[in-house]
C-alpha cells in the first residue's frame, strides 16, 4: 500500500525553523560561539536579517559553504588526529529552547572535509553521513534533535599537519518530491556551514582525491529528489547522495559530555548583509549610511566566480533612521536611493578590500516620485466582485505542529 502525508500538511509553512552550526566543541570543550566558523552572510538588514537559510540551488558556489563562505573567520580550532569534534546547530540561539530545526525537515546528515584553501577542484573528501537508520526516524529531525543539535565526528587518525575545512551538512526533504528548477519556492533544501581547523602533530596521511562542491550533487539524483511522503511498493531505501566515505575516515561516535557553553548564546549585531538573489552586499558607513557593493566569491587558487541567482524580492539598502523601503531595487552597477525624502542621494565610498572580493558600485542615483493616477469611479449599483481566495503557502510540516515564528532579537529573524 502506497503511504501519503494528507495534502494539507505540504502547505504548511516551515520556513519558521531553519538552521546553521553556531558553536563547535573539541573533546567536549566548547570553544566558544562562533569561534572558527565561517558564518553565513545575513539576509536582510539588522532587527529582520537572518543567516540561517539552506541552499537549493546546487550549481551555486554558495553551496560550498553558505553565503559568504569564502570570507575566513578570524581564527582556527586547533586539533590532533583523534580528537572528537562536535558540531552545535541551532536554529536561532544556543538557548536550551531553541528549536534546533523544524520537525518536519526530515532528512541526512553528512560531514566532508577539505584542505584549507582547497588544492583542487575535487578536494571534498566525506568523514561521515547518517540518513533513515530506523523506519520513519531520520537523523536531522530525530538524532540531531534529541541531541540538541550536537553531532560528533573524530579527526582521522595520521592525518598530516595542516589547515582544513569541515563541512557539516544537512540535506532536508519536505519539499523534495519537485525538483527545484521546475518549482523555486520547493526542491530540497541543504544546510552547511564550514568550521576552520589547524591539525597539529606529526600525522603522515593525506586526504585522497574527493569531490567538487558545487558539483557533487545533481538536482534529479535519487537522493536529492525524493518523495517522503508517497513511498512506491518495493521501492529501494533512501539512498544518501555524494560519494561514499573515505576509507580512511573515523568510525561513528557518539557524542562526548559536553561542557560549558562559552560567549554570547545570541549572533553578535550585524552591520553588513547581502541580498543573496542579486548578489548585492550591503554595509552601513562611518556617516551611518547604508552602502551596496557587488558580491562575487572568490576563493584562493579557485576561479572568480558569481552566481546566478533567482530574482525574487528582497530588502533593499535602507537608511539607519528610517524604516521606508524604496521602490526600486539596486541592479549590480547602482546603488539605490533609500531615504525618505526622494531628494536624498546615498553616497557609496571606496570599499575597504577584504578576503572576499567586493566590486563598488560606481553609479549613485536619486528617485523621483512617480505621479499616481487616479482610480476610476465605481460605477453606481454594480457591487464589487469577490477577490480570489488565497493559496496557501507550500512547506512540508506534520499536520497538528505549527511551525510559526517566535520573536527574535536584533540580527535573528525568521525564516
Amino acid at each position: 500500500m502506497k503511504s501519503f502525508v494528507p495534502l494539507l500538511s505540504l502547505f504548511l509553512s516551515a520556513a519558521s525553523a531553519h538552521t546553521i552550526v553556531r558553536a563547535v566543541y573539541v573533546n567536549g570543550e566548547d570553544q566558544g560561539s562562533a569561534v572558527g566558523i565561517r558564518e553565513p552572510g545575513f539576509n536582510g538588514p539588522p532587527g529582520r536579517g537572518y543567516n540561517n537559510s539552506p541552499v537549493k540551488n546546487l550549481t551555486l558556489i554558495d553551496l560550498r559553504c553558505n553565503i559568504l563562505g569564502d570570507a575566513p573567520a578570524a581564527d582556527h580550532i586547533e586539533v590532533v588526529p583523534g580528537d572528537i569534534v562536535t558540531f552545535e546547530w541551532g536554529h536561532e540561539s544556543r538557548l536550551d529552547t531553541d528549536e534546533i530545526i523544524a520537525g518536519s525537515h526530515h532528512g541526512p546528515g553528512l560531514v566532508y572535509i577539505a584542505e584549507n584553501p582547497p588544492k583542487s577542484e575535487n578536494a571534498w573528501v566525506k568523514l561521515w553521513e547518517k540518513g533513515e537508520y530506523e523506519k520513519n526516524k531520520w537523523f536531522v529531525t530525530t538524532e540531531l534533535v534529541e541531541n540538541r543539535g550536537a553531532h560528533s565526528i573524530q579527526i582521522p587518525d595520521g592525518l598530516k599537519p595542516g589547515n582544513y575545512l569541515l563541512r557539516p551538512e544537512l540535506i532536508t526533504l519536505h519539499e523534495a518530491e519537485t525538483d527545484f528548477r521546475k518549482n523555486p519556492a520547493r526542491g530540497t533544501q541543504l544546510y552547511q556551514t564550514c568550521i576552520q581547523i589547524t591539525v597539529k602533530g606529526s600525522g603522515t596521511v593525506a586526504l585522497p582525491e574527493g569531490v567538487p562542491i558545487p558539483g557533487v550533487y545533481k538536482q534529479d539524483d535519487p537522493g536529492i529528489l525524493y518523495n517522503i511522503y508517497w513511498t512506491e511498493p518495493g521501492a529501494a531505501p533512501y539512498k544518501i547522495p555524494g560519494p561514499t566515505v573515505w576509507s580512511g575516515a573515523a568510525t561513528a561516535v557518539p557524542n562526548p559530555p559536553l561542557g560549558p557553553k562559552k560567549g554570547s548564546m545570541w549572533s553578535p549585531p550585524i552591520s553588513r548583509w547581502i541580498d543573496a538573489k542579486a548578489s548585492i552586499v550591503y554595509s552601513i558607513n562611518a556617516a551611518n549610511q547604508t552602502v551596496s557593493s557587488q558580491y562575487t566569491a572568490t576563493w584562493p587558487g579557485w576561479p572568480e566566480y558569481t552566481g546566478t541567482y533567482i530574482p525574487l524580492p528582497t530588502p533593499p539598502p535602507i537608511t539607519a533612521t528610517t524604516t521606508e523601503e524604496p521602490t526600486e531595487t539596486p541592479t549590480a552597477t547602482e546603488t539605490a536611493t533609500s531615504t525618505e525624502e526622494p531628494s536624498t542621494t546615498v553616497v557609496v565610498p571606496p570599499v575597504t578590500p577584504t578576503p572576499t572580493t567586493f566590486t563598488t558600485s560606481t553609479k549613485t542615483k536619486t528617485e523621483k516620485p512617480k505621479p499616481t493616477k487616479p482610480g476610476k469611479p465605481e460605477k453606481p449599483g454594480k457591487p464589487e466582485k469577490p477577490g480570489k481566495p488565497t493559496k496557501p503557502g507550500h512547506g512540508g510540516g506534520q499536520p497538528g505542529k505549527g511551525n510559526g515564528p517566535k520573536p527574535g532579537k536584533p540580527g535573528h529573524g525568521h525564516h
